[in-house]
């Protein structure tokens, strides 16, 4: 069954998502921040390499200073947010096909990250929502559908 993408927020869930068109970042954003979420629009239209997307998930998350570039900081850092200004995340993955068509190995370990980040967190009780956008390969259709703002 489909929900709402207020109804998400509201429950405190964690997980991956996908988030059915049309995508509006900037409403996203709002219903994120008006329920206390940090809010981030991880834009990955320019990545085509593990060293792209980890320059576009850098700028994306503000990731500290002590990121190291690698796979294995990027979980850590997303596991261990004490470096951010909250515990409640939305995070919205756009355009990752083009990742999975340059580099498929890249695209599965990010997006296994963002998988495994969020079911951390569940165990936490602490929402970590990941929603992907239709255009993010096949990964995205094998998600529960949550209906945009």
């Amino acid at each position: 069954m489909k929900s709402s993408l207020g109804t998400l927020l509201d429950s405190g869930e964690s997980g991956r998502f996908l988030i059915e068109d049309p995508i509006d970042p900037a409403r996203i954003r709002l219903e994120a921040l008006a329920r206390g979420y940090q809010f981030v629009d991880l834009d990955c239209t320019s990545a085509s390499d593990k060293q792209s997307f980890l320059q576009i998930a850098r700028r994306a998350f503000s990731l500290p200073a002590h990121f190291g570039d690698n796979w294995d900081a990027l979980a850590d850092c997303l596991m261990d947010l004490s470096w951010s200004g909250g515990l409640r995340w939305v995070v919205l993955a756009r355009a990752l096909e083009r990742l999975w068509a340059r580099d498929p190995d890249s695209f599965h370990t990010a997006v296994d990250i963002l998988d495994e980040t969020a079911q951390f967190w569940a165990e936490q009780e602490q929402p970590f929502i990941v929603l992907l956008a239709e255009d993010c390969g096949p990964e995205a259709l094998k998600l529960p559908p949550v209906a945009g703002p």
